[in-house]
């Protein structure tokens, strides 16, 4: 196993779980939560167990924890998958949690590690560029920074060697609560599957095949990049959308 070590925040979200299990299998993995008491002890199975560490994102104090294991475990690569809950926290509390502890993390990492090939991936959404009618205008407006503080990275500290990519995955079914909806509602499920071009939705699996794939083995010159992963739905021209739903 590698002396280096990946850092991914997102906690007990399905997609950062899957992020961590795919690591873990070569890599030593740190999966940062905002509360180690409620996470559920039987998410990894032995082969593929990451060290799961305490890590408060709105708290003042998370900086120089994060420094402190980004030292004490040879950190060289990060994966940001964390989203705050609309029913636990407020509008500025997100967006200081989301986007500007992000900014901050990202600055102490490069810092902290000036003479090292650094990789980092930060997980953004299609709302980036367009309206998803279920999410709010906190979660439109931080996920618009997070594409644009990647693309600010990406030519601002390229030189340190620093690559920092984003992933913005599209409609997926993960969630027990999606899945039922999906098999109490067949015909729903079948439309929405004749509009995407594979006929295939995206799964927590595919987005950490990626992840695994920015943060291990593409080349540095893979820099400042956005890629939407939905099976190729956000490029069908909206006329064209429309009609297939009829």
């Amino acid at each position: 196993m590698s002396n280096q070590s990946v850092i991914v925040t997102g906690g007990r979200s399905p997609i950062a779980l899957s992020i961590a299990r795919r690591l873990s299998l070569r890599s030593n993995v740190i999966l940062l939560t905002r509360d180690i008491g409620t996470f559920p002890s039987n998410s990894f199975v032995s082969n593929e167990q990451p060290l799961i560490s305490e890590l408060n994102l709105i708290d003042d104090l998370c900086i120089s924890k994060f420094n402190s294991l980004v030292k004490e475990y040879n950190v060289t690569k990060l994966c940001f998958a964390h989203r705050l809950s609309t029913s636990f926290f407020s509008p500025h509390e997100r967006f200081l949690g989301e986007v500007l502890r992000v900014n901050e993390l990202i600055l102490e990492f490069v810092k902290n590690r000036v003479n090292d090939e650094k990789r980092v991936v930060v997980l953004t959404s299609p709302a980036s560029n367009s309206v998803v009618d279920d999410q709010d205008y906190i979660y439109h407006a931080n996920k618009s920074a997070l594409s644009a503080l990647v693309r600010y990275f990406a030519v601002k500290y390229g030189s340190m060697n620093l690559a920092i990519n984003a992933v913005a995955p599209g409609s997926f079914v993960s969630k027990e609560r999606s899945r039922k909806f999906y098999l109490d509602n067949p015909s729903l499920f079948e439309n929405i599957v004749k509009t995407i071009p594979s006929g295939k939705f995206t799964s927590p699996d595919d987005v950490s095949a990626y992840v695994e794939f920015l943060l291990k083995f593409a080349p540095m010159t893979i820099n400042g990049t956005e890629l939407i992963l939905d099976s190729g739905l956000t490029l069908i021209e909206q006329s064209t959308l429309a009609r297939k739903r009829i």
